[in-house]
């Protein structure tokens, strides 16, 4: 089909003054239509990019999260239709007399294959009106909305137009979403703070080290400042750094050359920011502080992370993926003693029309709470979302590393194909928070192909992880607030009658707490109910129960399942 050009009739440029800098572009996109001054180019039988609410903007299989109120987009998933080069364009800019030009969006864009296509996005600039155009910028696939800012100093001087392009590459893929388009004159000096590292707990008398991202905001390439953290509002604790080089929208991790001895147990306040840019003064301060919150325990317990994949047995792109997650799952030493990973897999009925006999609506109740986009898809809390195969070694260290202050611990029993479950939470802290889940997951260890009925479509033949049943459902239960040293008791009965490969010793409980508004996941661990393995019970209970005063206040939550 033959590109057709959307010009919209109109155009408008929002200019304002701040600190004598000019902003050329400021669009929220506030409204439900495409704002005046914009066009755009697309194959699409859709009508291509839309501005609306992410809800209305999104479908089955590309969830759209809320960003900050509307947005625009391109939905390739619900119109599987011709999304190549589909460009989102700007209103022309006159960048005539300007000393430096920094443009910022928000972007959500997965970056995902299907069926062997992969999706792209681009950031591309014209200075013939939109005759030709020119990719400044790839931009790279993430499962979370992210502000992504580019120096246009290149182009200061000329007058120019910038496109968003999303290509689909001939597949049934996705889309993007934008949002928050600014570009602006900026000043000579500004460093801001983008985000900090810091745990939510971390242990009395020990070293603590302060660490995140700070963005060169200015015209001035840096090559030295001060970088300061504040405790509680205290003194500041200053490092000077230089032989730096700091370009115009680069950024610059840190990490503060003095670590922070927390003395007191409690919440505490850091506030870390950089000054002295080069020996001169930051020019815009509403943007210099991270701000960041911690609690000292007396006392933490070693993390363990949570790995739940959305799969299916009859997903091509999920079989081929299978050995290098079970590799990575192993070398993680998932479900087992000493784990940095426990592992549930939840069977989903698609792609469509699949069947898939081990699909349960607990399945459908997760993927809609992490908004799943298509399978194979994982979830490791809200520290990592997409691929199974993108997930990084890295990412799970530093998940694991981050100390907790819950354990928990199992006491599961078994009559025929009736589980009783006994599952003991203790904090070492005062804890208050109405968004503490506990979730009882019961998992067929391993399922054979033959064992399938319908037969799997994917050459596939074990799955492992399987699960059968959430406790007392997928949402969880809601613990009370819980005090130091206090442990809180969930008694759960459920009767199996949906295993696929029938074997009760074949059956495991995973349990991991979760703050359901965040997704954080504080503490897993899991077992295998075979009651007859009490030297595994009592190894993996001695494992978990670290902390090391007697608990008491013990609280029973009694719940039955069919």
């Amino acid at each position: 089909m033959k590109k057709q050009l959307l010009l919209l009739l109109g155009f408008a440029l929002g200019v304002s003054q701040s600190q004598a800098q000019t902003v050329f572009i400021n669009e929220p996109f506030n409204g439900t239509s495409i704002p005046s001054g914009w066009a755009q180019e697309t194959n699409a039988t859709d009508g291509g990019w839309r501005v609306n609410s992410a809800t209305n903007l999104s479908s089955q299989f590309f969830t759209i999260p809320a960003n900050d109120g509307n947005m625009a987009a391109t939905n390739d998933d619900d119109c599987n239709c011709d999304k190549s080069e589909e460009r989102f364009i700007t209103p022309s800019i006159n960048l005539t007399g300007a000393t430096g030009v920094l443009l910022q969006f928000d972007c959500f864009f997965l970056g995902e294959t299907f069926q062997g296509a992969t999706e792209q996005m681009f950031l591309e600039v014209s200075t013939d009106n939109g005759n030709t155009w020119t990719v400044i910028q790839t931009i790279a696939g993430n499962a979370n909305w992210r502000t992504i800012s580019v120096n246009l100093a290149s182009y200061v001087g000329q007058e120019i137009r910038l496109a968003f392009q999303y290509n689909d590459n001939g597949g049934w893929l996705y889309g993007a979403a934008i949002d928050n388009v600014l570009v602006k004159e900026i000043a000579q000096y500004d460093m801001a703070g983008l985000s900090g590292v810091l745990p939510e707990f971390v242990e009395i008398n020990t070293p603590v080290s302060l660490s995140g991202v700070l963005q060169n905001l200015g015209v001035a390439t840096i090559n030295s400042f001060d970088l300061n953290y504040s405790v509680n509002g205290g003194a500041p604790v200053t490092q000077n750094l230089t032989g730096l080089n700091i370009a115009t929208a680069a950024n610059h991790n840190f990490t503060h050359g003095t670590p922070w001895t927390p003395s007191n147990a409690g919440p505490h306040q850091i506030k870390i920011w950089a000054s002295n840019l080069n020996g001169n003064a930051d020019m815009n301060n509403s943007n210099d502080t991270i701000t960041l919150n911690t609690t000292v325990a007396n006392s933490v317990f070693q993390r363990a992370t949570m790995f739940e994949q959305f799969t299916s047995n009859t997903c091509p792109p999920c079989a081929s993926s299978d050995p290098q997650v079970s590799t990575f799952l192993t070398n993680n030493n998932a479900n087992g003693f000493n784990t940095k990973l426990n592992v549930v897999k939840y069977h989903m009925n698609f792609p469509a029309p699949g069947t898939d006999a081990a699909h349960t609506p607990e399945a459908s109740t997760r993927a809609q709470y992490y908004s799943l986009p298509g399978v194979p898809h994982v979830a490791m809390g809200n520290a990592f979302q997409g691929h199974p195969l993108n997930l990084q070694q890295s990412a799970v260290n530093n998940e694991t590393n981050r100390p907790t202050v819950f354990s928990i611990a199992l006491n599961p029993t078994v009559n025929g194909n009736e589980v009783s479950m006994e599952a003991s939470v203790t904090s070492t802290i005062d804890f208050n928070n109405s968004n503490l889940r506990l979730h009882l997951v019961l998992i067929e260890n391993v399922i054979n192909a033959s064992d399938f009925n319908p037969a799997p479509t994917t050459n596939q033949q074990v799955f492992n992880y399987v699960m059968r049943k959430m406790l007392p459902n997928a949402n969880g239960t809601t613990l009370a607030s819980l005090t130091a040293g206090q442990t809180q008791t969930i008694n759960l009965n459920h009767t199996l009658n949906n295993l696929i490969a029938g074997n009760m010793n074949n059956v495991s409980v995973v349990a991991f707490l979760q703050n359901h508004a965040t997704r954080e996941i504080y503490q897993s661990t899991a077992m295998n109910i075979n009651a007859a393995n009490i030297s595994e019970m009592e190894n993996i209970n001695a494992q978990i129960q670290m902390f090391p005063n007697p608990t008491s206040e013990l609280v029973t939550i009694a719940s039955d399942s069919d």
